[in-house]
């Protein structure tokens, strides 16, 4: 079709005689197919000033053109389409013609045969196309005192708005020129002779036009055919064949009998056939929305609300196209006029409308009214742009979301309203993909790390939802440990659906985390729900974690076993263990004085670190009793549990200060000097005491080693750039106190 289009382009010296551009090929005319039902070579066409103006090009070429008859004939057509500017009429916007062509441009439309070709109508759209047909037959009989004489499917166009309008006026004729009329000739036009003739003109074309109402019965002919060959989905060849009426609606049948009478004189014309049914069989929601919308701009702000309104509830089947081509343009005009309490209804239903619409059109006309709404302080403005979030948010650019639409959504976190705040949380999933990485991982989780807090529990209960479902657009670098500390908040919220969700959470993102992360941090998360005292929250908890240790025993599969040597090296320094346990468990049996033998054979110095930990002159001591009485931490490392920090760390809210540990104080530190085993050395680690009643002025520190916990740091503020650097509660594992020096 584009090859066809490049050569009669470059058969007439281009297209560009007229302001329009040509596109694709809707229409092959008889100079290019003998097989066409047409004499008009049709494109889809745009204007050159103004892009989006659609438009459909009619074009002929009158030296291509074998018949001259068919001349006279698209001079005809030409004429009249300038002159019938009527309702029904496809509307002409530019006609121009030359010594070899002939342009007629149109609003967009495609012929009927092929619109039918490519929908499947409901026997209310089937009514709706033959009103506008009916319509356009009645304007054009009365008001415009002419004949069309070629009324069929070839001639009829649908627009963009799903209305069928009537063109092709190749054959038609008034009463002034009635007897130089081309309808004689009609069986020469191929749109005509494809279509039934009324028996008059059967009998003889010549004599069956003497005067324009018998011309006006043709097109009454015509118009039932058409009607009976729709209903019946069947291409009429012989009027013997229209008996039947069982797929016709029964209160058209004996309308559409007076339409098909083989006399002309008892044959109702297309006015009275319009007329009557207005009331009767054209009746319907979708007609009367039509008749309201011809009429719109008379109308009062009253009448237009209340048919917006109406359109609301009405359960109408329009064709495709008729509410976003048709409605949607009043209804836009009647959004920036109308009063503030009824925006909201009225934006919801552009929303709606605006759904199947081209992307450029909803960007030149829906997404201004939703930059500009989405900043408008009001609470039913704001849901309804929440609610309907999923049927634009794919049509709004990238660019758009993150500089000016973003921003204001935020403020829904804050808004004191509970059904507001839940909206905004749900409608975070929609717009985490088109989300920058600083938008997303700051700006979104901060909110989210406050309204896990919520005071209502439902709150709570959709944000670990949310967090769930946006896993997977966080970023890399920081998304275990988000999650994690996220996820087991919620497990330990009293909010049962909470902490179902959390599990759910822990089971849908088990592959973001690494078998440490599994081994260490989520198993001591949820095995508290392992006795949870609601049974499903049990039996969930307890599928997850065999699901994680499943995962853990795979990875602990991978490990390669120990080698020889390390089996060997382990085992000799078990046994060096065993044989000082043996040494040290000596002592209780030789008391004070036995030790002391010991430890000067082997030059140790025990004796001096321990007395600087006895009781002074008042409160002498045998020297086993002194040994007895020593803290225990002397051979058991000091275990500082401090509370687990479970924060975002967004700076949000800061933790009460009860929670933070504030104690200074610190513990003398005793190191011994090394105690010599043969050629082996062995040096005591510092030790945190714990005083007991016997051991007066000591004082302990509850802070921890920041060093030695970096691992275990719950904390964002090591994966984000915005943390907060305050670390409060930091979570502290045990201190294995001897460890480094053996």
């Amino acid at each position: 079709m584009n090859f066809l289009a490049k050569t009669v382009a470059s058969l007439s010296g281009g297209f560009s005689s007229i302001p329009y551009n040509f596109g694709d090929v809707i229409v092959t005319g008889v100079e290019n197919d003998i097989y066409s039902n047409s004499i008009w070579n049709v494109y889809k066409g745009t204007s050159k000033s103004d892009k989006t103006v659609n438009c459909s090009i009619f074009m002929v070429d009158t030296k291509s053109v074998t018949d001259e008859l068919f001349v006279d004939m698209i001079g005809n057509a030409f004429k009249f389409s300038k002159v019938l500017k009527l309702p029904g009429v496809l509307n002409v916007l530019h006609a121009s013609n030359n010594d070899s062509h002939y342009y007629i441009v149109t609003e967009q439309a495609i012929p009927l045969d092929k619109y039918l070709s490519q929908n499947d109508l409901t026997s209310e759209q089937l009514l709706f196309g033959l009103y506008n047909i009916s319509e356009a037959l009645k304007f054009i009989n009365v008001e415009g005192a002419t004949a069309h004489c070629n009324v069929n499917r070839h001639s009829i166009f649908v627009t963009e708005s799903g209305e069928w309008k009537l063109f092709g006026f190749e054959l038609a004729t008034n009463a002034q020129n009635i007897s130089t009329s081309l309808v004689p000739m009609g069986f020469r036009l191929p749109s005509f002779k494809d279509t039934l003739a009324p028996p008059e003109y059967l009998k003889d074309s010549q004599t069956c036009v003497q005067s324009l109402l018998q011309a006006i019965k043709i097109d009454a002919w015509q118009l039932g055919v058409l009607t009976y060959e729709l209903f019946n989905d069947v291409k009429m060849t012989d009027s013997s064949l229209m008996n039947s009426f069982t797929k016709i609606p029964k209160n058209l049948v004996p309308y559409l009998r007076k339409l098909l009478s083989p006399s002309v004189a008892s044959r109702c014309s297309p006015q009275q056939f319009f007329e009557v049914g207005t009331s009767t069989f054209f009746k319907s929601p979708l007609v009367d929305m039509v008749k309201i919308l011809n009429e719109f701009s008379l109308a009062a702000d009253h009448e237009k609300l209340a048919f917006f309104q109406n359109l609301q509830t009405e359960e109408i089947t329009p064709p495709n196209g008729f509410l976003e081509n048709k409605v949607l343009p009043h209804l836009l005009t009647f959004f920036k006029q109308t009063t503030q309490e009824n925006k909201p209804m009225l934006l919801h239903l552009i929303l709606k409308l605006s759904l199947t619409i081209p992307k450029e059109r909803f960007t030149d006309h829906i997404k201004p009214v939703i930059l500009e709404m989405i900043h408008v302080p009001d609470r039913s403005i704001r849901m309804t742009l929440l609610t309907t979030l999923p049927l634009y948010v794919e049509k709004l650019d990238k660019q758009d979301i993150n500089n000016r639409f973003f921003a204001a959504f935020l403020t829904g976190f804050n808004d004191s309203n509970v059904a507001i705040r839940e909206e905004t949380i749900k409608s975070s999933v929609l717009l985490a993909p088109f989300l920058n990485e600083r938008p997303l991982n700051n700006e979104l989780l901060r909110y989210l790390a406050k309204t896990q807090m919520d005071e209502a529990a439902e709150i709570r209960s959709t944000t670990i939802l949310c967090l769930n479902k946006i896993a997977s657009h966080l970023s890399v670098g920081s998304r275990s440990n988000v999650l994690i500390i996220a996820f087991s908040k919620s497990i330990r919220d009293p909010h049962i659906p909470s902490r179902l969700n959390a599990l759910t959470a822990f089971n849908d993102n088990i592959d973001l985390f690494t078998p440490e992360e599994c081994c260490s941090r989520v198993l001591s998360a949820i095995a508290p729900l392992l006795l949870d005292k609601f049974s499903t929250i049990r039996s969930e908890c307890d599928r997850v974690f065999k699901l994680y240790m499943e995962k853990i025993e795979k990875a602990a599969k991978e490990i390669p076993d120990d080698t020889d040597d390390a089996i060997e090296l382990v085992n000799d320094e078990m046994n060096k263990q065993e044989n000082l346990k043996e040494q040290i468990g000596s002592f209780g049996d030789f008391g004070w004085s036995a030790l002391t033998n010991i430890t000067n054979k082997i030059g140790g110095t025990l004796n001096a670190e321990v007395n600087q930990v006895t009781p002074g002159p008042s409160q002498a001591q045998t020297p086993t009793q002194s040994f007895t009485n020593l803290p225990s931490q002397v051979l058991q490392p000091t275990i500082s549990k401090a509370t687990e920090d479970d924060s975002w760390n967004f700076d949000m809210e800061k933790e009460p200060s009860s929670q933070r540990f504030n104690t200074e104080e610190k513990l003398p530190q005793h190191r011994s000097k090394p105690i010599t085993l043969g050629k082996k050395s062995l040096s005591l680690k510092t030790l945190s005491l714990k005083p007991n009643a016997n051991t007066p002025n000591t004082k302990i520190s509850n802070k921890m080693d920041q060093n030695a916990w970096d691992d275990d740091n719950d904390n964002w503020d090591n994966d984000f750039e915005f943390g907060d650097n305050n670390i409060e509660g930091e979570e502290a594992e045990e201190d294995e106190g001897w460890g480094d020096q053996w």
